[in-house]
């Protein structure tokens, strides 16, 4: 799977020096083809499938409006899709109990699904105090009657981890990579 996502990556790159559509194949050392199958690129996004030797696919369409960034990238088991931008919003399924501080600016949203979970990562800018807002995570893992198995403070940082045993729970993770954001990864198992 790193030979196909290092391919991947490879495929993206040669996409934007590439400036029309079509296949290429890459011959490796060991005499094996990857193939590469590059569409949409006249209309702005670009629509990548990548073939290894042993007929593994990995897939990657990527969107855009000027304001926002769609990436979705699937291997046939696990689907991976990223929103970046302007005026990002949460998944239409993201459970709508979830607290968040009031006036956040999403940054990104990603939400991966496979057979068994599905797992919401947000991204947000806030101005509130961390105290506040460690609060309001602390308080819902309390009112979920989740485990937290993991509640760190310092000064500028506040992380949380809590679940069940049913594998429903979240992290939230603030100050943590930079002050004022914050990175809250939900999952809950696929019913």
């Amino acid at each position: 799977m790193k030979k196909i996502a290092s391919i991947l990556g490879i495929g993206f790159f040669l996409s934007i020096l590439i400036t029309g559509c079509g296949e290429i194949t890459i011959p490796s050392e060991d005499g094996s083809e990857t193939k590469i199958d590059l569409k949409g690129l006249e209309d702005g996004n670009l629509d990548i499938s990548v073939e290894d030797s042993e007929g593994e696919t990995v897939s990657m369409d990527v969107e855009s409006d000027g304001e926002n960034t769609t990436l979705v990238q699937s291997d046939g088991e696990t689907e991976v899709e990223s929103n970046i931008g302007e005026n990002v919003t949460l998944p239409e399924d993201f459970p709508s109990e979830f607290p968040f501080p009031e006036e956040i600016k999403l940054t990104a949203v990603q939400t991966v699904t496979d057979a068994e979970t599905k797992t919401y990562m947000i991204h947000y800018e806030y101005d509130q105090d961390l105290e506040s807002i460690s609060a309001i995570y602390k308080e819902y893992a309390e009112s979920k009657g989740y485990t937290i198995s993991l509640e760190q403070k310092m000064e500028n940082s506040y992380n949380l981890n809590a679940g069940d045993d049913e594998g429903k729970g979240f992290s939230a993770y603030l100050g943590y990579l930079e002050e004022n954001t914050a990175m809250i990864s939900v999952t809950s198992p696929m019913e």
